[in-house]
């Protein structure tokens, strides 16, 4: 017999889980798990905006005719509030005659979206625009209110300023603004300096016509320098794309189309004088009615002609007074002339009838957009004041200002057949 070793004694063999039972509570739990996650319902789509709240622009008010100060301004974001960028958002005017020349934009970083708001010109309650980004919509009202001649009105951050009267007559300050905002961008490409002084001479000239007649002119203001924004130029080159610009842009035309509007609903004419500065070397006064130099060499005869006069800011003035064009560009009570019977240099004028050769401007966008040339009762002249005797100092802005006071009080009632401070209940 082989020796018995010492060899330990076996352990009793555990005894496995069947497979299948394993198997079978992790399908349970699988299970169990699925359920959970089903029971919340589907996750929103982040990229679909949830909320649009109005911000901005809501229950405000502004004169008829002319921009809402602020908004309309929405807000979008999705499911966790966050705020949504590219998002098209379209506005739509449903009520109170007025317009939206931007009829949509996309949101920005912020989620914001603002578009310019023209209201309808009849006074009171009932403006309305909806806002719209897919099924969601927000209802802006604002009421429309009737300018009062003495006051200033302002368009968003104050960049630009109407200040409402009661004569048939328009004065605008395009260049001669100081604002420069961060939020606006510089100008990349046109002219970007400002006309020195021809702010202040605007309100010189506001102060010295109301001294003489008792009733002030509307006087429109770009506050903006242009280095940020030239109203004086259509949009594109004016605002460069930037949506804060094409708004102070609106608001500059609109005051200006809405003080044409009270002129022609009060008087069978007025006049609208654009006011800016030059910097050619002859300091003398350059006026500007659409006519090139080459034009203003023509004879009296061939420059009243009918083309020259369909051409003019001026043309309906040539129609209703019974004036030639010659008479009031260059006549003797043409207006260059009797700044000329002030003591300042001008051209067009009785004595210099064209520029003879020099550097001269015509008349710009303002002109043609607010003048007599392609209609209204209105019409447009453009006044670029030399630096030096002009706009240098308070005291030759003054004494600019009392002239062309003057000078109007002629020229009114010779061409436009009335007064300048003529009572406007007469004149329908």
């Amino acid at each position: 017999m082989r020796p018995q070793t010492n060899v330990p004694p076996r352990k009793p063999r555990r005894t496995r889980k069947p497979f299948s039972f394993a198997l079978a509570s992790l399908l349970v739990a699988g299970a169990v798990g699925s359920c959970s996650s089903d029971s919340t319902g589907p996750k929103p789509d982040p990229s679909v905006p949830t909320t649009m709240t109005a911000v901005m622009g809501h229950g405000l008010q502004a004169p008829g005719g002319t921009v809402l100060p602020e908004g309309p301004t929405v807000k979008v974001v999705d499911q966790n509030g966050t705020p949504m960028s590219g998002i098209s958002v379209t506005y739509q005017v449903t009520s109170g005659g007025g317009s939206v020349p931007v009829s949509s934009r996309q949101t920005d970083a912020t989620g914001l979206a603002r578009v310019p708001w023209i209201l309808g010109r009849t006074p009171g309650p009932g403006q309305e625009v909806v806002a719209t980004a897919g099924s969601l919509t927000v209802t802006f009202q604002a009421t429309a209110t009737e300018s009062a001649p003495g006051k200033s009105y302002y368009g968003r951050s104050q960049y630009t300023e109407y200040l409402p009267g009661d004569l048939p007559l328009v004065l605008s300050a395009a260049h001669g603004g100081h604002l420069k905002p961060d939020e606006i961008p510089d100008r990349s490409y046109g002219t970007t300096g400002s006309d020195r002084n021809t702010q202040e001479l605007a309100r010189q000239i506001r102060q010295v016509i109301f001294d003489l007649t008792g009733r002030y002119p509307h006087v429109i203001i770009s506050r903006l320098h242009r280095i940020k924004l030239d109203p004086n130029r259509e949009i594109v080159e004016a605002a460069q794309g930037d949506p804060e610009a094409e708004r102070a842009w609106y608001e500059f035309q609109t005051y200006i189309d809405e003080a044409r509007a009270l002129v022609e609903d009060s008087y069978p004419r007025g006049l609208y004088i654009d006011l800016h500065g030059h910097g050619h070397d002859i300091q003398r006064l350059e006026l500007g009615y659409l006519l090139s130099s080459n034009d203003l060499t023509q004879s009296d005869e061939s420059l009243s002609g009918a083309s020259y006069v369909s051409k003019s800011s001026l043309k309906a003035l040539v129609q209703s007074s019974g004036s030639t064009l010659a008479e009031l560009v260059r006549g003797p009570f043409s207006l260059g002339t009797l700044m000329e019977v002030e003591g300042l240099s001008s051209v067009p004028s009785l004595s210099q009838p064209n520029p003879g050769g020099n550097p001269f401007f015509s008349g710009g966008y303002n002109t043609r957009r607010h003048g007599s040339r392609d209609g209204g009762d209105v019409s447009g002249i453009q006044i670029e004041c030399n630096y030096s005797g002009v706009r240098d100092t308070e005291e030759n802005r003054q004494t600019f200002a009392v002239a062309l006071g003057q000078a109007l009080e002629i020229f009114f009632p010779q061409f436009l057949e009335m007064p300048l401070a003529a009572n406007s209940t007469s004149q329908n």
